[in-house]
């Protein structure tokens, strides 16, 4: 038996059994063979995570949102609220149009993972494009943030984010369930939720750290959807709120920043009191 050949196959997770019948050996001669070359041995709860049942087929960085302390992983919460969805079996899912598979991918690549984007067509024709992930530690630490199964009808203001990042998070709710349209003829920003509570919280906050001033809330007639729209001047303070320092963040959504730009870079124009009429969603 090559001692150091079965230092190598231990190390690499082979248990103390399959190296047993493999050399024609018990597990535990096998054992103090190893202790006798000072190699730990690993506990059974050690050794379980070798098992093949046990093997991911993708790989993540379960630990991405252990500590927000970026913008980024401030947007990915607020981003998820909107329009992501944590499955009964645990799993965590986005489908959005194709249209927008680049912030798929963005969220892809700061989670350090493998997990596939699968591009699909409703029966209505329209390209949609999935991503499904898998991560006990991240379910469970977006729970801490109130983004939970069936968060719908339930989600509230996660207060426990960091404060120099809660803008990023209403930017990343934003891309979710946010809008940039035009309403009789004038460009106009507008969030909705199902939870007007939210939305009171998301004015307060605008209105105090970036002096947006309040505007009404309304419901809309064919839901139970809450819903509030700005003005282009408000605007224009929340686009210099969510995308200043931009070249330093890795996650937006490149087609809504691109109409924010578009709109609200630059504001000549005067414009009459705002309608609350919506206008075509861009």
């Amino acid at each position: 038996m090559n001692v150091s050949e079965l230092i190598k196959e231990y190390e690499n997770g082979s248990s103390l059994a399959a190296l047993g019948r493999k050399y024609g050996y018990t597990g535990q001669t096998i054992k103090k063979y190893l202790e006798k070359e000072g190699v730990k041995i690993r506990s059974q709860k050690e050794q379980n995570k070798f098992s093949p049942q046990n093997q991911r087929k993708y790989i993540i960085n379960d630990n991405y949102l252990d500590n927000i302390d970026d913008s980024d992983k401030a947007y990915l919460i607020g981003f998820l609220a909107a329009d992501g969805c944590v499955m009964k079996d645990g799993s965590i899912r986005i489908a959005l149009s194709s249209v927008d598979k680049e912030i798929l991918q963005k969220i892809q690549n700061v989670l350090e993972t493998n997990y596939p984007i699968r591009d699909s067509m409703t029966k209505d024709g329209f390209e949609v494009s999935t991503f499904v992930f898998r991560s006990a530690k991240i379910r469970e630490k977006l729970s801490e943030y109130n983004v939970v199964h069936n968060k719908t009808y339930s989600f509230t203001f996660p207060n426990s984010l960091p404060q120099k990042y809660i803008i990023d998070f209403i930017r990343g709710y934003w891309d979710g369930d946010g809008s940039v349209h035009y309403s009789n003829g004038y460009p106009r920003t507008s969030l909705c939720s199902y939870q007007k509570e939210f939305l009171e919280k998301v004015l307060e906050i605008l209105e105090k750290d970036y002096q947006i001033p309040k505007v009404k809330l309304y419901k809309k007639k064919e839901s139970n959807t809450w819903y509030f729209q700005y003005s282009i001047s408000s605007s224009q303070k929340l686009y210099e709120a969510f995308y200043r320092n931009i070249e330093n963040k890795k996650l937006f959504l490149s087609r809504k920043y691109s109409k924010f730009k578009e709109l609200f870079g630059e504001i000549n124009s005067h414009e009459p009191a705002a309608s609350q009429e919506e206008g075509k969603i861009v």
